[in-house]
């Protein structure tokens, strides 16, 4: 998901997304079109983590133990391709 707004982000800046933005950090003195990309992010995140009742710092911590962790990251690549394929 934050792919895709990045995405959207980078056509809206000529591919160059300011450091303040949601996406990239701190937020601040950012465009209204920014503004709106970083509102449908946080919007479509928050529902995907309130669907798996999950907290943004639960999220964070599982992505950081992914990250950590490649046989922990592999495991669950396998688990997604296996739960696609249902």
């Amino acid at each position: 998901i934050r792919l895709k707004y990045y995405r959207q982000a980078q056509q809206i800046f000529s591919g160059e997304v300011p450091r303040n933005s949601c996406l990239s950090g701190t937020k601040t003195n950012t465009s209204p079109r920014l503004d709106s990309i970083c509102e449908q992010y946080m919007g479509e995140s928050m529902k995907i983590l309130q669907r798996y009742d999950l907290t943004p710092e639960e999220f964070n911590m599982i992505t950081q133990h992914l990250q950590a962790n490649p046989i922990l990251y592999q495991r669950v690549q396998l688990e997604m391709i296996r739960y696609q394929n249902k």
